[in-house]
């Protein structure tokens, strides 16, 4: 039988130091595989809990007085870019109702359920902005915590000039009655 030095090419590292850069590689490889595998289930524990503070969240909002009128409420809206128009459909987390006013609700857990998170704030934006209720709220599910949230947006077709408007002419007119006398 031959011996290391014989089979081994010359200048090569000795077969001890391959044999830990190949185990190191490896080790390296399993790793990174574990890694993966580790933020995956991470994530789908993360989600089947949201899934999971989500089926709840009616039942907290009905011990608050609200009605649940509908889960996952399709708003089909419509945005122009560039003059072409882009259909959108938003589908927040329920439509409840209290006191004759419906409002959409987000249910959120962890880390989600700031409102300062730029993400959560944009999502209830959208909301607020396109869709035809009184409010949107906030349900940390975690924290068993309802919000109101509110974005200063016109509502209703009125731009907030009208009243300048009204304000001026008034101004106008009182100023022109005391200069005319």
């Amino acid at each position: 039988m031959p011996s290391w030095s014989e089979i081994w090419p010359a200048g090569w590292p000795p077969p001890w130091a391959v044999a830990l850069a190949v185990a190191a590689a490896a080790g390296v490889a399993l790793g990174l595989r574990l890694a993966r595998w580790r933020r995956r289930r991470r994530r789908l524990r993360a989600s089947a809990h949201g899934r999971r503070m989500e089926d709840r969240a009616p039942a907290a909002l009905e011990r608050r007085g609200y009605r649940v009128i509908e889960r996952h409420p399709a708003l089909a809206i419509e945005w122009s870019l560039d003059g072409e128009p882009q259909p959108l459909e938003l589908a927040p987390d329920l439509l409840v109702s209290r006191g004759g006013r419906r409002y959409l609700v987000e249910v959120k857990t962890g880390g989600a359920a700031r409102p300062e998170k730029q993400e959560t704030r944009r999502q209830l934006l959208e909301y607020a902005a396109y869709a035809p209720v009184h409010g949107v709220l906030l349900y940390d599910a975690d924290r068993d915590r309802l919000r109101a949230v509110d974005f200063p947006i016109e509502r209703g077709g009125r731009g907030g000039w009208l009243p300048a408007l009204l304000v001026g002419a008034a101004l106008g007119a009182a100023a022109m009655w005391w200069w005319i006398r």
